[in-house]
């Protein structure tokens, strides 16, 4: 009933807002006294286009959230902001190890995440492309950001492949050049049944040379509670700490040119993977997990110069990405592979302890030119240049059917050595150039009416190499090598139409495309293949792109003299060709292929209002549905096919959310208090591609806040998960190929990978500026 409720009065508030449009009017002219003392709302600006304008001015669907916005809402991680953003989801397994989705146009992953498959949503930093191949995207932190973009469906012409869903764009805040000052915090955070842990963070404005060179200086520790226990064993193994630092400086040497250099640094530990077993609210692990760890190191360097010629703006975005991913861990589907032999004849679970990691290098060059004419045309026009080097490191495992088939040690390295078989350091190298050039024109028909079309011409070769080997049930197998070219060559267009109802309303209707790069797919994969079948990998290797195409059209409104917006967007998406993971035999280990396609639709709403000098709030939602638009093979071994209309993974049918904010003085002058509130629902979805899929979702998160606020500080308490809802979010399913493989699965025991939602976990606050 709580959640039923709750999306009751989600939807009943979209309805009273869609028929605010129809009479502004009246909504501007009531209580004229009152409306006199009530402020206009914050108006983001942004750079969707590569130029500075409101966010409501763009005849597009963008989300866009200021920095002091994302702090009143406590958002702190990726999870947080995906349910702030109606159609933006995101497949949750912890920190730096979540893929985001955006209008059900999704991604199959690998549980691994060391395969280099793509991605179908760019993610950015200071104009820098920051996406990891692979399913383990980083997570940007939120501290000291000037704002978030998100910019929902296609945007392949400006900002090329892996957007084809859309894109996801941070930036930290510039120096300020005229004063010194910044802002530091202190809190504490707790998960229920859990653990505490410290966090702080400082940034420091420094100007270097008045009104032309300024330093800001940004270093803290995020930290998340452990909450998840072994049975058995250990408490609260999946805490999570981040080192971060950040250097911004900024030039001005003259008022026609500025230089920024910029530079983002991370370590993080994340104590194991953070999966369960067993009833979720257990919060615990059944295998022993206890020695795990995960650590990642990010760094991002970035040089952004701009030239104001006057009739044209040049701008020059230099970046280097590189990330290095290391993990020991209890291993899921090597336990799967070791025990296929123990447990039919010994009744012997082999827990297997993976030690693998992935290396990622990606250095990009940008060029733009953007119009500054006085008439009625504009025109955006740009190069972009990318090469990527992609490394998954060869795993070395400890199996204890090593020991029990009579080889020298139960470590997989060892055993190579022992038998005299090469064991290559790198199980893929993978790398990629790409060249792209595109171009944007708008063309101002009346003051009303503009249009605009844009083409993206995308060129990039991806070379993979993969000596393939393995080791099952103690046996070492070394295969032929596989060495793959992947190629794209393609075309993006996009267009648009843009009119001006009056000055408070924009009506728009875009159409727009996305591609996907194609790759290759898991050399275990294909060796497991070729070990029980023989020639069975064949046109396996490798898989191709996939695109989008997404028609939209929607509307804009500023209502109550700037106190309130509104906003909504219909769209359909074709997706075709989309790169989906397909069961293989003879034992069941998934491969990426290319299937039929499929189709998005959907609507989303969002608003916000500054409804009393006192009140404020939001609201959002998206209603869609992706489903298989052609019947599709999915399991080999079964012959199972998924009939057209089958709902693609982790897209939720009904996403929303809804949110204030009440604040009054307090006893002391100069003083004030706040309450805060927001909650945001889930909607059914399947985890997988298939007709049993686990089905997820119909859960709805509240989340509190409360505090005090001075003129440069301020004391903050934020409850989330309010009601301790235990749900899971994502499943990956191997009970059922190890139950096709072996016919059983042992009793009490579950090698699914199993992610729940945080339990209630509470997040005291201190904040001083200076």
């Amino acid at each position: 009933m709580q959640i039923k409720s709750a999306l009751s009065f989600l939807l009943s508030s979209s309805t009273l807002a869609l028929a605010a449009i129809s009479v502004p009017a009246m909504a501007q002219d009531a209580e004229e006294t009152s409306e006199d003392a009530v402020s206009v709302q914050e108006t983001v600006t942004v750079t969707a286009r590569f130029r500075e304008q409101s966010a409501q001015d763009i005849g597009a669907s963008i989300a866009a959230l200021s920095g002091s916005q994302l702090a009143d809402r406590g958002v702190v991680t990726t999870a947080d902001l995906s349910r702030t953003v109606p159609s933006l989801n995101i497949q949750e397994r912890g920190p730096n190890r979540n893929e985001f989705n955006i209008r059900g146009v999704t991604n199959f992953l690998t549980t691994q995440d060391l395969v280099p498959s793509g991605r179908p949503v760019g993610v950015y930093l200071d104009d820098a492309p920051v996406n990891t191949l692979g399913g383990a995207q980083i997570d940007i932190r939120s501290f000291d950001l000037n704002r978030i973009e998100v910019l929902r469906g296609p945007q392949g012409t400006l900002f090329g492949e892996g957007s084809s869903a859309g894109a996801i764009r941070y930036f930290s805040t510039d120096p300020d050049l005229a004063e010194f000052g910044g802002q530091a915090e202190l809190g504490l955070a707790s998960a229920e049944d859990g653990e505490t842990v410290v966090e702080g963070r400082i940034a420091l404005n420094v100007p270097l040379v008045q009104d032309k060179l300024g330093l800001r200086l940004v270093a803290g520790r995020y930290a998340a509670p452990g909450y998840i226990d072994v049975i058995g064993g250990a408490s609260d193994i999946n805490d999570f700490e981040a080192d971060s630092f950040r250097a911004v400086l900024l030039a001005e040497p003259t008022e026609k040119l500025t230089i920024r250099l910029s530079g983002n640094f991370e370590e993080s530990e994340l104590g194991s993977l953070g999966l369960i077993t067993g009833d979720p609210s257990d919060y615990s692990v059944s295998l022993p997990q206890d020695d795990d760890m995960i650590t990642d190191e990010h760094s991002v360097l970035t040089a952004k110069v701009e030239y104001d010629f006057g009739k044209f703006k040049a701008t020059s975005i230099t970046s280097q990405f590189d990330r290095e991913r290391r993990r020991n861990t209890v291993d899921q589907i090597g336990t799967f592979v070791n025990s296929l032999a123990s447990v039919p004849f010994l009744n012997f679970v082999d827990v297997t302890t993976f030690q693998d990691g992935v290396d990622y290098e990606q250095f990009s060059q940008e060029f733009r030119l953007v119009s500054q004419f006085d008439g009625p045309f504009q025109i955006t026009a740009g190069a972009f240049y990318r090469d990527f080097e992609f490394i998954s490191k060869n795993p070395n495992f400890q199996a204890s059917s090593l020991t029990i088939f009579g080889l020298p040690s139960n470590d997989a390295a060892e055993v190579y050595s022992a038998l005299m078989l090469p064991n290559p350091e790198n199980a893929i190298e993978n790398d990629g150039e790409q060249t792209s050039f595109f171009v944007e024109g708008e063309y101002s028909v009346s003051d009303r009416l503009r249009l605009i079309a844009g083409v993206r011409s995308h060129n990039e070769d991806i070379n993979v190499f993969a000596p393939v080997q393995t080791v099952i049930n103690g046996a070492p197998f070394v295969l032929p090598e596989v060495a793959e070219k992947v190629s794209v060559d393609a075309i993006l267009p996009m267009a648009a139409i843009e009119y001006d109802l009056n000055e408070n309303t924009l009506l728009y209707a875009r159409y727009a495309t996305g591609l996907r790069n194609g790759n290759i797919n898991s050399t275990a994969t294909l060796g497991f293949i070729e070990l029980f079948a023989p020639g069975g990998s064949a046109g396996l290797e490798s898989y191709d792109d996939d695109r989008t195409e997404t028609i939209e059209a929607g509307f804009k409104s500023t209502l109550m003299d700037g106190k309130a917006t509104l906003n909504a967007t219909a769209y359909y998406t074709n997706y075709e060709d989309l790169q989906v993971l397909v069961t293989t035999p003879p034992l069941g280990f998934d491969a990426v292929v290319n299937s039929g396609g499929a189709d998005a639709y959907g609507l989303e709403i969002e608003g916000s209002a500054q409804f009393t000098e006192n009140f404020s709030g939001y609201f959002g939602a998206n209603f869609g549905e992706s489903e298989l638009s052609e019947d599709f093979l999915v399991n080999q071994l079964t012959n199972e096919i998924l009939r057209s209309g089958t709902p693609l993974p982790n897209a939720p049918d009904v996403t929303a959310n809804l949110g204030g904010e009440y604040e009054s003085e307090f006893a002391i002058e100069g003083v004030d208090w706040y309450a805060s509130f927001g909650l945001s629902y889930t909607g059914e979805y399947a985890t997988d591609f298939a007709t049993d899929s686990v089905q997820l979702g119909e859960f709805a998160v509240a989340n509190l806040g409360a505090g005090l606020r001075g003129d440069d500080w301020s004391l903050d308490l934020f409850v989330s998960n309010v009601t301790n809802e235990a749900e899971l979010v994502n499943v990956n399913d191997f009970d059922t190929a190890f139950t096709q493989a072996v016919g059983f699965v042992p009793a009490g025991t579950t090698f699914n990978e199993n992610f729940v939602l945080p339990p209630r976990t509470y997040r005291l606050m201190l904040r001083k500026s200076f």
